[in-house]
């Protein structure tokens, strides 16, 4: 794959390239690397949505149940070897190597809509009528739901592979 670096060094290799376009490479150089920064380890911890699937309809006002699984490895400081990344079930507010929790969010806010640890339920509902009223949250028109990886201590796993889906809201008969 070429990088910011491999786009300067094919540039300048080539004979008679002029100044101005030595430049509007490096500029493509540069837009080649925006928004890139190292790459996420395939085996870092990872939840997955198994289902809804993309732009399954739902009707509004109603929790939207996700099933989802988790997998992936999350890096031991103190060993440097790899745990397997579970649910706690125990629910400690501890960070935990290797033990956490799945958390869900809806239209790219900030706010947590549900919290799952059980590993006996593969499931979240979003939002839980603890966290908010599906009436308010669950509205008419398209949703994303995102779920990742938090520790105990609500602190995001990191690295980590979140998931999301986009669910299609049609107004409740």
């Amino acid at each position: 794959m070429l990088n910011r670096r491999g786009v300067f060094l094919a540039l300048a290799l080539v004979p008679g390239l002029s100044c101005r376009d030595f430049l509007l490479g490096g500029l493509l150089a540069g837009l080649l690397g925006t928004g890139c920064g190292p790459s996420v380890p395939e085996t870092s911890p990872v939840v997955t949505i198994k289902s809804p699937v993309n732009n399954m309809p739902f009707p509004s006002g109603v929790p939207i149940v996700v099933s989802f699984q988790i997998g992936g490895f999350d890096m031991d400081p103190a060993t440097g070897k790899n745990v397997p990344f579970t649910l706690d079930p125990l629910g400690n507010q501890t960070r935990e190597t290797g033990k956490g929790r799945v958390v869900a969010t809806y239209n790219n806010s900030s706010n947590i809509l549900a919290v799952a640890a059980n590993p006996a339920d593969l499931t979240i509902r979003v939002p839980d009528p603890m966290y908010g009223s599906p009436a308010s949250i669950i509205t008419e028109g398209s949703g994303v739901i995102q779920l990742s990886l938090q520790y105990g201590d609500e602190t995001f796993v990191f690295p980590q592979r979140s998931a999301q889906v986009t669910v299609s809201i049609y107004k409740k008969p």
